[in-house]
């Protein structure tokens, strides 16, 4: 139960500073905590760290609220940063200008990331490895990627279900990829990329300007390639009743009871609905090329096989003026929208 509170000056809105003084190389955080609940951050500035500016693990019960983050010359690699927590919110925050998410969950559960606002990152806002979330009235522009909802393989928890994200604002997310590892590989111009997520629901976003693609719906095999890490692939997850439980194993040997030990590599049983996509796919980044089908890219990409129960449903699709219309919405293979 511990808060760090910052009081504004309501002249100037400056909140207090927590950065390197440079006389040393800004290679740490601004702040760490591990291990503590109930922890409130609240009308702070972090500024030029080199790892991350406010960085949280293993805590139940984590609140950000009214960050400023910016990346500086070192360019941090999160400004704010949970991992492997639960019970968080994440809201009316501003992040620029950070070399990988400005805003980043992980491997956690319970969230919320809300009225937050991200800009010249290479990812705005990314939920990875996490499961119970939502995601909502944000808004991201200028960045590679504006909303990233990914399984990777590799954290700690081995599944990403139930994330929900709506009523986003994803607008001309086109800054060339200054990234490494996983976010590396998210393609310039990507409004929302998904990867291997299941049982969530994506509705009522704002899409528009995003040169590759407004919605990419990816399996962990296609991104694989496109990490150019082919063996990058593929999450394994003792399940039971078809939820993941989120322990990664390699066999059934690995799960307890009645689970059993199933790939996760797939796109399951997800709602893409009221959606507005607008002249999205106008200059794909030419490392999509014949990754993707040819002329798809400009709505959006879909990978792995059919009959996965994904629906698509009651989008305003607006395309480029070269771009048929017809082929907005028909080039889906997988769409079930029975009840």
């Amino acid at each position: 139960g511990v808060s760090f509170v910052g009081c504004v000056e309501t002249a100037t809105g400056d909140r207090p500073v927590i950065g390197p003084d440079g006389s040393l190389p800004s290679l740490g955080n601004g702040v760490f905590a591990a291990g503590g609940d109930g922890l409130t951050f609240q009308s702070l500035s972090v500024f030029d760290w080199g790892s991350n500016g406010v960085f949280v693990t293993g805590a139940d019960g984590v609140v950000f609220r009214d960050i400023y983050g910016h990346g500086g010359t070192e360019f941090s690699t999160y400004a704010v940063f949970p991992v492997s927590s639960e019970n968080i919110l994440v809201e009316g925050c501003f992040v620029t200008n950070v070399d990988d998410a400005g805003i980043y969950v992980g491997s956690s559960n319970d969230y919320t990331i809300r009225w937050n606002l991200v800009t010249d990152s290479v990812a705005g806002i990314e939920v990875e490895n996490s499961f119970n979330t939502r995601t909502h009235n944000n808004e991201s522009y200028g960045n590679t990627g504006g909303l990233l909802t990914f399984m990777l393989l590799g954290p700690p928890q081995a599944a990403s279900f139930n994330n929900d994200a709506d009523h986003n604002v994803l607008v001309e997310n086109n800054t060339p990829n200054f990234g490494s590892g996983s976010v590396g590989a998210v393609p310039d111009g990507s409004g929302y990329v998904i990867v291997a997520t299941d049982d969530s629901e994506y509705t009522y976003n704002y899409i528009a300007g995003n040169n590759s693609s407004g919605i990419a719906v990816v399996d962990q095999l296609i991104f694989s390639i496109l990490s150019e890490d082919p063996g990058d692939c593929c999450s394994f997850s003792c399940e039971s009743g078809g939820v993941p439980s989120g322990v990664p194993c390699t066999t059934n040997a690995d799960c307890s009871g009645a689970e059993t030990c199933e790939n996760q590599q797939e796109n399951v049983r997800n709602l893409y609905a009221n959606n507005i996509l607008d002249n999205n796919g106008a200059s794909i980044d030419p490392d999509l090329i014949g990754v993707v089908p040819d002329n798809t890219q400009n709505v959006m990409i879909i990978s792995g096989p059919p009959d996965h129960n994904n629906c698509f449903a009651q989008n305003t699709l607006i395309v480029p003026p070269a771009v048929d219309a017809t082929l907005a919405e028909t080039f889906i293979p997988d769409n079930d929208c029975t009840p």
